[in-house]
């Protein structure tokens, strides 16, 4: 490490998270005693988890992902949603959520832009086919241009409020998807000693749930926008392939996929892979097939941690020198720079949200040293004579009011001690409450400012409060 920091091959910052690499995977110590040293376990995993996702934006794999999917669905209003929908909530399970956002809303936008131009070139052939007046439709549009244009206007509406909503849905699905998940398990060690939670245990809860509320959410958005007809019936309007040839058109833009991206994509797939396999608990994972005692010491942190120290060394291009270099290569051989560099992770990294995650376990410490949520505790324990089921649904009524006002991070961060002493005055499992109010604290769709998707989706303008807080 010494020389590393003497030659600075890698740069500073990356070369002081080698003891969270090395020390782990060699025995040394436990990553969750090295990783207190810089942050908590959790935090390192979401750390490690967004600098993965600032590689993935910075080399646009992420959207061709998106295009590449985009171009599979149907090109009628409900498959077009439809698609933009799971492309969303996929990436955001990987992704940060606004980034997720910020990058779908622009695709949207072309699309829609599109599409309204050739509505508009398709009424103006029929207009002129059925030889009105030009001076007679000046004035005023016929009945077919009001249905038209009303009809484009709803479903404008509902394509850019499904973007914010599925990517608020999608990171529930993993661990590493937002915010209020890594809240609880950074609590849960906090109030018990230990979490029970990690990537492989929060998936077989969080994926089925997710895809469950991606398509109650994609069926609500179409009844409300288009009626039961639209969204149930067959019906019998015709495709229009104007949305798949804009798509088509940004794909190939992209050209073809690049070293850096093939990189990445191995990279997240290796660390989804080692996430997932690592600790599985239904099988034995891998750290116990190993003949090294110390990979018992490694956690999903570590494995985060090692592939982004990796990024920042693998090339973003084929390398051209000794073995590696082609015969026809004309370029004077020279090392190529790195997937991910310093300058750029530092300005893409969401430092405010590894600020806020810490905030929180400061509260949730506080919390618990003060007594606070032992009082409310003792306050609430009326509830212990109600049905479990019914505590559980009046946590989340609370946590979904509290996260249309305040940030979805300091919603779990303020109810979960909470949730821990009612668990303990009511005699119930506490991950029974802790779960869907995490769960439900990340489902903020009715005011703009409940969370940054919201917000992104509103400053289009086509979008007034009105109509969230109306249809949402």
């Amino acid at each position: 490490m010494i020389v590393y920091w003497m030659t600075e091959v890698i740069p500073m910052a990356v070369t002081a998270l080698i003891p969270i690499v090395l020390f782990p995977w060699l025995g040394v110590m436990d990553s969750k005693d090295i990783c207190i040293n810089y942050l908590k376990d959790a935090n390192m995993l979401f750390f490690g988890g967004l600098l993965v996702a600032v590689a993935v934006e910075k080399w646009n794999l992420h959207k061709r992902v998106a295009l590449r999917v985009l171009m599979l669905v149907g090109s009628k209003p409900k498959w077009i949603i439809f698609g933009f929908m799971v492309v969303t909530a996929f990436l955001s399970m990987w992704l940060n959520n606004t980034a997720t956002t910020a990058m779908m809303m622009p695709i949207a936008q072309a699309v829609l832009t599109e599409l309204d131009d050739n509505r508009k070139k398709q009424l103006e052939i029929k207009r002129t086919e059925s030889r009105v007046k030009m001076a007679a439709t000046l004035a005023s549009m016929t009945p077919e241009e009001v249905d038209s244009q009303k009809k484009f206007s709803l479903f404008r509406t509902a394509l850019k409020l499904s973007i914010p909503f599925a990517s608020s849905i999608g990171g529930t699905g993993t661990l590493i998807g937002c915010g209020p998940n890594i809240i609880l398990k950074g609590q849960m060690e906090i109030l018990y000693s230990t979490s029970m939670i990690n990537f492989t245990s929060w998936l077989v809860i969080g994926m089925p749930a997710m895809v469950l509320d991606l398509f109650f959410a994609w069926v609500i958005i179409l009844f409300i926008f288009f009626g039961f007809r639209e969204t149930f019936g067959r019906n019998k309007v015709e495709s229009d392939d104007t949305a798949n040839q804009v798509i088509k058109t940004e794909y190939i833009k992209l050209g073809k996929m690049t070293f850096a991206e093939m990189v990445v994509g191995a990279s997240f797939l290796v660390l989804a892979f080692l996430w997932v396999s690592r600790e599985p608990e239904f099988v034995k994972g891998w750290v116990k097939y190993v003949w090294l005692v110390g990979w018992l010491f490694v956690t999903d942190a570590c494995v985060a941690i090692t592939i982004c120290v990796l990024l920042f060394i693998l090339p973003s291009k084929f390398p051209n020198y000794l073995c590696f270099r082609r015969r026809r290569d004309a370029d004077p051989p020279k090392p190529a720079p790195p997937i991910l560099d310093w300058p750029t992770a530092n300005k893409q990294m969401p430092w405010s949200v590894i600020l806020l995650l810490g905030g929180g376990f400061a509260l949730a410490d506080a919390c618990k040293v003060s007594k606070l949520s032992e009082s409310i505790g003792q306050f609430l324990i009326s509830l212990k004579n109600l049905p479990q089921v019914v505590v559980s649904m009046i946590m989340v009524v609370c946590a979904f009011v509290m996260t249309q006002f305040t940030s979805n991070m300091a919603t779990t961060t303020i109810m979960i001690p909470i949730l821990a002493q009612i668990s303990s005055e009511t005699c119930i499992n506490p991950l029974y409450l802790m779960l869907p109010v995490t769960i439900a604290s990340s489902f903020a769709f009715i005011l703009p400012v409940g969370t940054p998707p919201n917000a992104i989706a509103y400053s289009y303008g086509d979008i007034t409060i009105v109509q969230m807080v109306s249809r949402c």
